[in-house]
């Protein structure tokens, strides 16, 4: 079987490792054509705001060209192949357009229906589109029912017209020597990590360096991810300075750099529904589990009650409530420790899923509308 992958991230790329870890495993399963598409097709309505209003079209126009282009190659690419993979919006659109052959639709990010740029007159045509294009290529791997509810209803579709594989974002266990060097229990001062995107108005940094500024000496911060100009002028404020990575690292590379800290932040904070259907869809939260750190989370998702009852932390409202967590957890850190990574091996571990997974795509290959396949709970 030949498998191609449409994609707006390349195969080992570090935007998502989920992604990259995939093309790892598929291309050991199966013969793989991989191919980088232009854009991801959800910010449409971005996309013509800095064009057409901002340059008079030069760019838009550039931007048109590079989707033809991958049309084409798209349409060249499933000439080989016996399935394709649609990687986001615009790979699942274009590989619709371009070929008869069975797809997978990979759905990451999508527009939920209360979103204020869900009902702009572009947004609706695009998903229009997206929708015509689901309901002759049903198949899709989304990160579990809730979220497939979502989406459906963002397209004015039914759960039941797709036919899904639930897909947690998942990743294998970490290198054995990372793993060997996290301790159980934790010697010394409380270290705090964030990672990804550091920002006020998505991520909550601000929070976070407001409880380091309050309180240093009550924990080490360690922030890792690319900083933005509201968050570097709150940290060029701070003294004692917190220790601050920007330098992307490998995939693999990543339980290197979380093995750090004693206890990750997740602080999400838009409230749009896909970014409160975040338990199986937040790559940090995996990040920090697998090498069995327990969390801390802010934000108004179903994350709160989801790292409560399995035990894995807490959810925090307030700085009373940050800081009452942090000794709650160094109190009895292998416990936490060991849930932590109890919960990485039953929830978030690729492992379980990989063999699932590849009978999946070989079913949608064989009878392409009726694949019933991958409908383990998550």
């Amino acid at each position: 079987m030949v498998v191609g992958v449409i994609s707006p991230f390349p195969p080992g790329g570090d935007t998502y490792p989920q992604v990259a870890y995939f093309a790892e495993w598929l291309g050991k399963q199966v013969s793989v054509q991989w191919i980088t598409i232009s854009e991801r097709g959800f910010r449409v309505d971005r996309l013509l705001d800095q064009t057409l209003f901002a340059c008079a079209g030069r760019t838009f126009l550039r931007r048109s060209a590079k989707i033809a282009k991958d049309y084409r190659a798209i349409k060249t690419l499933s000439r080989n192949c016996d399935v394709l993979i649609a990687i986001d919006f615009m790979a699942l659109v274009l590989a619709d357009a371009a070929s008869s052959k069975p797809v997978v639709f990979w759905s990451l990010d999508f527009i939920s229906s209360d979103e204020a740029r869900y009902l702009r007159k572009v947004n609706q045509k695009w998903l229009s589109v997206v929708r015509r294009a689901l309901l002759r290529r049903s198949s899709i791997v989304i990160q579990d029912p809730d979220r497939l509810r979502a989406f459906a209803a963002s397209l004015k579709l039914a759960s039941d017209d797709l036919k899904p594989f639930y897909l947690p974002v998942s990743l294998p266990p970490a290198l054995p020597e990372f793993d060997e060097a996290f301790p159980r229990q934790w010697v010394g001062k409380p270290r705090v990590m964030q990672i990804g995107g550091l920002s006020a108005w998505r991520s909550r940094t601000d929070f976070l360096l407001e409880q380091y500024r309050a309180c240093p000496d009550q924990f080490d911060l360690y922030l890792h991810g690319s900083v933005d100009s509201d968050v570097a002028e709150q940290l060029a404020r701070l003294n004692p300075q917190p220790q601050v990575s920007e330098t992307m690292v490998a995939c693999d590379r990543i339980p290197e750099i979380v093995r750090r800290c004693s206890i990750g932040y997740l602080g999400y904070s838009p409230s749009d529904e896909q970014f409160v259907l975040l338990k199986n869809a937040s790559g940090q939260l995996v990040e920090f589990l697998r090498c069995g750190k327990p969390i801390v989370s802010v934000g108004a998702n179903n994350l709160a009650l989801f790292i409560e009852e399995t035990g894995v932390g807490f959810a925090v409202k307030n700085p009373q409530e940050f800081s009452a967590a942090i000794k709650a957890i160094h109190a009895q850190y292998p416990n936490f420790s060991q849930r932590a990574r109890v919960l990485f091996e039953k929830q978030y571990n690729f492992d379980n899923y990989s063999a699932q997974l590849l009978r999946y795509i070989k079913s949608v290959v064989n009878n392409p509308r009726q694949s019933q396949l991958g409908q383990q709970a998550c």
